[in-house]
């Protein structure tokens, strides 16, 4: 086994090397307090402990180099050890990286605020590398606000970082698939105590909620007391709102954006919206079909978010309806 040593003792000074660059290039990018993060790496992989028992399971178990390090990080027998190697874990691989991709995005828009919506998987979405367990009905299950409530960990780490892109311009955060105002309430209470461990510009920072289940809907003025602005997701509102499922494709008449419920829905939740002073948008399929843009613009969604290949039609749409001056019903 005198290969799978000594393959393990260059993986360690390999290591060791990129943490040093890592740690010089966090210290100018973001802080030395941050950096830190790599010293107390390198001393856990440098640990006596950790080495000895890497060694025996090579030597004694006949465990090749990435199996022995697995196995002695995942039974290791001193607990703050264990935890305080989950946590910089953690904030490296997933803080650290997710800042870089976010700033790389705000420095896109000098000036301009950027939504991101919060980790929203579950439904017809899907993360395989999770490991969730499989539901009989995932659109009614674990999934948006639920999910991010019960894996405080991720939560935790994508608030932080883009709390931290804050210092560099305007961060709009967004909740999907909330049910309500209380569970936007502890959201924003998780996210309070998550800021709690960054540096960020309070200014620069605002939370919203999407609304994509009647309940939300229903609470609009309560929930644009909690929240900074709003979005209405088109696509699941149609879904829940009318007992749809949107990949049917039986269902496909009754997927219907054009619905006059739907519409009572919209222009309630922009009429909630100008009474709190709070901005709404509008998110999903539906603002990119025709007609519907200049719809959504008299109902008082001035915000749509659209692909990008529809963005100089739905942008001549709305031109033509402002010149017109023709308000459509």
């Amino acid at each position: 086994m005198l290969r799978e040593v000594e393959r393990f003792e260059e993986a360690v000074r390999k290591f060791i090397v990129a943490l040093d660059v890592a740690a010089q290039a966090v210290a100018l990018k973001i802080g030395k307090a941050e950096a830190g993060i790599f010293e107390a790496q390198k001393q856990i992989m440098l640990d006596a402990t950790v080495r000895r028992q890497v060694l025996e399971s090579i030597n004694t178990k006949r465990h090749n180099a990435e199996q022995a390090v697995f196995l002695v990080f995942r039974k290791f027998e001193d607990e703050y050890l264990r935890e305080r190697a989950r946590d910089l874990a953690d904030i490296r691989h997933r803080l650290l990286d997710q800042y870089l991709h976010y700033a790389e995005v705000i420095k896109l828009f000098p000036g301009k605020p950027v939504t991101f919506r919060m980790l929203d998987i579950g439904g017809d979405k899907a993360l395989p590398f999770l490991n969730i367990e499989k539901e009989e009905n995932p659109c009614l299950g674990w999934r948006g606000a639920r999910f991010l409530l019960g894996n405080p960990d991720l939560f935790n780490c994508q608030v932080r970082a883009l709390a931290r892109v804050s210092l560099i311009g305007k961060v709009k955060i967004m909740f999907p698939l909330v049910v309500d105002a209380a569970q936007l309430r502890r959201l924003l209470d998780a996210a309070e105590n998550a800021l709690r461990a960054v540096a960020f510009r309070r200014e620069n920072l605002e939370f919203g909620a999407m609304f994509e289940v009647p309940s939300t809907c229903l609470q609009a003025r309560e929930i644009f007391k909690l929240a900074d602005f709003g979005s209405i997701g088109s696509n699941d509102l149609i879904q829940y709102l009318f007992a749809v499922d949107r990949n049917n494709e039986h269902l496909q008449t009754d997927y219907n954006p054009e619905h006059p419920v739907l519409w009572d829905v919209i222009r309630d939740l922009a009429q909630a919206a100008r009474d709190a002073k709070k901005p709404l948008s509008i998110c999903g399929e539906m603002a990119s079909q025709p007609g519907l843009a200049a719809k959504l613009l008299v109902a008082g969604v001035k915000s749509l978010s659209v692909s990008p290949r529809f963005v100089p039609r739905v942008r001549e749409e709305m031109i033509q309806h402002h010149g017109s001056g023709a308000p459509l019903s």
